[in-house]
């Protein structure tokens, strides 16, 4: 396995891409990413917390409406993102990020911005 930083500049983030070997590694043996992010509203400057495997494509529903819990709240950017290797580690991580104050995800967003 391999490890590379890639700049993905459509969601203002910088992430951890995994690729694999081509020689016999099957697109089925191949593990799916877990991502775990925060978006921020334009609108209102809320936070909202959820997790994908595909964070592009997440952020473009959250953004043409078809997430209801966010639709009144567009448009959005991510301005944090971490992805782990199993559903169960992102799902844990993601009640504990929802469990945080505005102010505490602020920091965390803060933080992240810096590092990335």
């Amino acid at each position: 396995m391999f490890i590379r930083k890639e700049i993905l500049p459509d969601l203002c983030i910088k992430t951890t891409v995994y690729f694999f070997p081509c020689d016999n590694t099957e697109a089925s043996e191949m593990s799916e990413a877990y991502y775990v992010y925060i978006l921020q509203s334009l609108k209102d400057k809320k936070f909202y917390t959820g997790q994908t495997t595909n964070p592009k494509k997440r952020l473009a529903q959250h953004n043409h409406g078809e997430v209801r819990s966010t639709k009144a709240r567009r448009p959005f950017r991510i301005v944090y993102l971490e992805n782990f290797e199993t559903r169960s580690e992102a799902t844990k991580r993601e009640r504990k990020l929802k469990t945080l104050e505005h102010d505490e995800k602020l920091k965390l967003v803060q933080t992240f911005k810096r590092v990335g």
